[in-house]
């Protein structure tokens, strides 16, 4: 999707003293997780790729992992709306906001959008020496078994987590949630095979699919996945809710109440970096299709999306409580 943002260049843009910010040139680009993962590793693709000297500041990535992401959330929302401190986050920005009873922000007043990024989904995966050779044999493994089996996450609240918890209500099962703090180390658990299962952005196994050492047996999606053609939805493998239809991403969001100026900086500065072939090829081999969504269009998505997991949330019934 192509953005609708003003016609002004990025470096007339920056050149502009009225533009100018404070006497600092670094500026902190928060992420929620640890190193390694997908929020990570794209935020680290967008520096790499020029992002700082777009904007025109040195930008550094600030892990805060931690409360699947609230943690990060509530320090770039508490931030001065200076144009120093963004967050780079996945959807769970909006999922954690309404599965936990005191999110400590609100994910539309405490944020200003500057941008989307792309889009991922999620696959569900199991270890390749697992004895399930499709989703019907784990699905019938977890009605035996119960809470013995265990599906992990990158953390209570994010997507991965309310899909499992999906999982366990369209087919009537009650697998053991087991919440990390970041993807990368609930996928070394499943690789290990101290757990059974997991939901995972497709980049992130597509590495391990081709090497043997996982097994892909759905993708949580609306069709089958040209990366994963041979993998069936959810839907057509017996399992139906809400959630498997919501569309995971990536996006980059300011404090409120930070001026127009910078936010449409950033903006340009994101769009720049977004339409060089190299980071789209880049984003494409792990499995994010670019969107690059303007300001306002990506603050209509938020309003969109934060019905569509309200309603898939209702139908999990999933409460937490830090």
């Amino acid at each position: 999707m192509r953005r609708s943002l003003v016609t002004a260049g990025v470096a007339s843009l920056i050149a502009r003293p009225a533009l100018a910010l404070a006497q600092s040139d670094i500026v902190q680009l928060t992420v929620g997780f640890p190193p390694g993962g997908p929020s990570d590793i794209v935020a680290r693709l967008l520096l790499d790729a020029g992002l700082g000297e777009a904007y025109g500041r040195r930008f550094i990535v600030d892990n805060r992992p931690g409360g699947g992401g609230m943690i990060a959330a509530r320090r770039v929302a508490r931030a001065a709306p200076d144009g120093h401190s963004f967050l780079m986050t996945p959807s769970f920005l909006l999922s954690n906001a309404l599965v936990y009873a005191q999110p400590g922000y609100d994910p539309l007043k405490d944020f200003t959008p500057v941008g989307a990024i792309g889009s991922s989904y999620l696959v569900l995966a199991v270890h390749a020496d697992a004895p399930f050779q499709g989703f019907a044999d784990l699905a019938a493994h977890a009605r035996e078994k119960g809470p013995e089996v265990s599906f992990v996450s990158p953390g209570a609240g994010s997507h991965h987590h309310l899909a499992g918890e999906g999982l366990n209500r369209s087919i009537g099962v009650r697998m053991t949630h087991v919440p990390y703090k970041g993807e990368a180390a609930a996928l070394q658990d499943v690789l290990g095979r101290q757990a059974t299962c997991g939901f995972f952005a497709i980049g992130l196994v597509q590495q391990h699919v081709g090497a043997g050492r996982l097994r892909l047996l759905a993708v949580a999606a609306l069709q089958r996945m040209p990366e994963v053609p041979n993998v069936p939805t959810l839907r057509e493998a017996g399992a139906d809710h809400p959630l498997f239809d919501i569309v995971s991403w990536f996006g980059v969001f300011a404090p409120a109440r930070t001026p127009d100026a910078i936010v449409r900086r950033l903006a340009q500065a994101l769009d720049a970096v977004l339409g060089k072939p190299a980071v789209a090829q880049r984003l494409a081999e792990f499995g994010i299709r670019p969107w690059r969504l303007a300001p306002e269009e990506f603050a209509g998505l938020l309003v969109r999306d934060l019905a569509l997991w309200k309603k898939g949330i209702e139908a999990t019934d999933v409460r937490l409580a830090l």
